[in-house]
């Protein structure tokens, strides 16, 4: 799956790109840089609060993951309030960070678009996955429904021996309970420090202001 920075960070990087194409003026970017990389930032991290609640209920993270945030709906949801104010272009930022999350989420993992629709026509989650199984019935094992692509579902998993997991899997670097791809250490490398000029950056202007 994509790690948390990289969402972040392809949320900044694609603010950049919108903030440069909106205005040319020098002045404009270096004083509304940062609001674009926040804007794009949480746009590239809010699928994945929808842990929260599974966090709070005291069950598993992925409970409720990948439901209902990385869906079509949320998209058209948070698109329609794009369409009916007046332009924002930190809400775009916003927006296409949230789109470019469930895009590296199918490229690389799973996601189940048609939610809560597919759960309510059919039954059961189908689940989008371009590397992951293309798109199939999520399966369930012991009665237990859950993405094929977390391996924590597999059957030879089910002890949750990350060592094991990391010998067998061969997908990419240990990293608590996930694993990040290799393609996701090159992205890391590159997002890391934007991160980090973000929040260094966005503090000192606090403190200046203070």
């Amino acid at each position: 799956m994509s790690w948390t920075t990289t969402h972040i960070g392809i949320g900044i990087i694609i603010a950049e790109i919108l903030l440069r194409l909106i205005d040319d003026d020098s002045e404009f970017r270096k004083g509304n840089r940062f609001k674009f990389w926040w804007a794009g930032a949480l746009g590239g991290l809010a699928p994945d609060l929808d842990v929260i609640p599974a966090l709070i209920l005291g069950v598993h993270n992925y409970t409720f993951h990948h439901y209902y945030t990385h869906t079509f709906l949320a998209v058209a949801i948070i698109f329609a309030i794009l369409a009916i104010k007046k332009f924002n272009p930190y809400l775009l930022a916003f927006f296409l960070g949230f789109v470019l999350h469930l895009t590296f989420d199918f490229l690389d993992n799973s996601i189940s678009p048609l939610g809560p629709f597919d759960i309510i026509l059919n039954g059961q989650y189908i689940e989008w996955g371009l590397l992951t199984g293309g798109f199939q019935p999520m399966p369930c094992i012991g009665g237990v429904c859950g993405w094929a692509s977390e391996f924590w579902f597999y059957p030879e998993y089910a002890n949750h021996d990350l060592w094991t997991i990391f010998l067998n899997n061969g997908w990419g670097l240990e990293n608590s309970i996930e694993f990040m791809s290799a393609y996701d250490v090159a992205f890391s490398i590159v997002c890391l420090p934007l991160i980090l000029v973000l929040l260094v950056g966005s503090l000192k202007k606090l403190i200046t202001r203070g």
